[in-house]
Parts: C-alpha cells; structure tokens; sequence
C-alpha cells in the first residue's frame, strides 16, 4: 500500500433485520452485555459492552440491493463463462448480485465449475462502479471459521 493508495468498500453493512437471500432469516443484533449491567461485575468506574449477533453464514457480502426487484431477474454468470474465466487463470470472482448462479433452474455450474477448480466466488458486492477497469487491489477478509462453506466478508479495493 502506497500513501496514494484509496480504499473503496465494496461490501454490504450487516444490519439487524436485512435480507440477503429470500427464505433465509435476517440477522438479529442485539446487547449480550450492557456498558450499565457491566458495572456490576467490575471495579469503579470500569464498564465495556458486549454485542451479540446472530445470523446464517450467508448474510451480507459474501444493485438494487434491499428492494424485491434484487432477488428477481438477476444477473448471474452461465456455465460457459465460468469455465472461460478458469481458462484465463481467473484466481477469485466477484458479482454484484445476489447469486453467481440463475436460480430458476436449481442448477449451479458457475458455482460447480469455479469452486471444482479452487476459484473462490464473492456474491452480493456493491459499488463497483467507483472501482477502475484496471489497476486496484482487492481483498475479501472472512473471519476464520471452521467447517462453514460460506462466510460475509468484508470487501474493498486499494486504487
């Protein structure tokens, strides 16, 4: 990263009560530990707070984004392209949208053909439109857990 470096955010806030997916429930944030209830365990003056958050792992980013028109009609990738895209050394895809995948069928090849070659798929990105054809950095950070096969990420792009 160079001191000209700008990051652009190209993922979704989590949000209590946001739908990412028709049929999946929304996430529930919420207090574990308020800073008032804290006192009472801690020395004078000592108080922290605890969120809690509860969600399924495919919540967030993993355009028309929080309207029904997002989860009908939207963009997806065939099959032919997935495969075109690991003939060109693609190393990671991203989509805007809500599923790499048509939905109406129930097939998945983009997903098939993509992650059978070890290409990771991000879905539901925002805001590429402020990213340059050429010449930025991306990063998708999933917090690290075991035996889950989707996660939210945090995305963005140095540019």
């Amino acid at each position: 990263m160079t001191g000209r470096d700008r990051m652009i955010d190209v993922s979704h806030t989590v949000e209590h009560g946001m739908v990412t997916y028709k049929g999946l429930p929304a996430p529930v944030i919420c207090d574990f530990l308020t800073r008032e209830a804290s006192r009472a365990s801690y020395a004078p003056g000592t108080e922290f707070y605890i969120g809690k958050i509860e969600m399924v792992a495919n919540t967030g980013t993993y355009v028309h984004w929080g309207t029904e028109r997002y989860f009908d009609g939207h963009p997806y990738l065939t099959g032919e392209l997935a495969q075109w895209l690991v003939s060109a050394g693609a190393v990671l895809v991203g989509i805007d949208s809500l599923n790499i995948d048509g939905i109406t069928t129930r097939e998945r090849p983009a997903h098939s053909t993509l992650l059978g070659h070890d290409v990771p798929v991000v879905e539901h990105l925002r805001g590429l439109e402020a990213l340059p054809d050429r010449g930025s950095r991306f990063f998708a950070v999933p917090v690290k857990v075991k035996g889950f096969g989707t996660f939210p990420v945090r995305a963005f792009a140095l540019v």
